[in-house]
């Protein structure tokens, strides 16, 4: 569904229009068939079927240009930051918090899908647990810096029905219609990149099931 939404806002800032919520959004929400989806899934199944040594590639680069537009959040939507944002803290209390850490908790998911691929790599021993360990760190210190940036840069009752969340930001954050459009653009690749690294994760746990019997 996220990548519906930031696929729309992107066409929405380029091109001026959106796809129609009948084929853009999942059922249940809006839709009958989440077209962008499903194209999704099988542009990730073409380039799996391709290699291992291509997705990884192709994975890499997407991730530095995500990174990238991250950093550019993180520095442009500090021009907007507002420490009065931040008050309170808290403001739905406990309750509030467990509900935010069980959705913060699917971020970390992901990582364990690096161990599927042992046999692809030299010196799993090593090289696995080190790109755990960093990615874990990594993760953890964009996550915290994004979300600090974005809590301050609009009050917290902003966030509620909002669409695309981290484009409107800073689109409101600076006044102009680049950034959204960057912004828009890095989460397409970061979900594609998500969507890529689970499928090859999936294909390399159903190849040793099906090896074990």
């Amino acid at each position: 569904m996220s990548w519906g939404q930031y696929l729309n806002d992107l066409t929405q800032r380029l091109f001026g229009f959106q796809m129609p919520a009948a084929i853009s959004a999942p059922p249940g929400a809006g839709g009958y068939l989440n077209l962008p989806g499903v194209v999704l899934v099988l542009l990730c199944c073409v380039l799996l079927v391709r290699g291992a040594k291509e997705s990884a590639l192709v994975n890499t680069v997407m991730v530095l240009l995500k990174l990238a537009v991250l950093g550019l959040f993180v520095v442009l939507g500090a021009t907007g930051f507002d420490s009065a944002n931040l008050h309170p803290f808290a403001p739905m209390g406990m309750a509030g918090i467990g509900a935010a850490a069980s959705t913060v908790f699917f971020s970390f998911i992901g990582l364990d899908a690096v161990s599927t691929a042992g046999e692809e790599v030299k010196n799993p021993r090593r090289t696995l647990s080190l790109a755990i360990i960093c990615a874990l760190l990594v993760v953890t210190a964009v996550y915290i810096l994004v979300a600090l940036i974005g809590v301050g840069a609009q009050p917290w009752t902003a966030f509620a029905g909002q669409e695309a969340g981290l484009s409107a930001i800073l689109a409101k954050a600076t006044g102009a219609g680049w950034p959204g459009v960057l912004l828009s653009a890095g989460a397409v690749l970061s979900i594609v990149s998500v969507t890529l690294v689970v499928l090859y994760g999936q294909s390399r746990i159903l190849y040793s099931m099906g090896r074990d019997g």
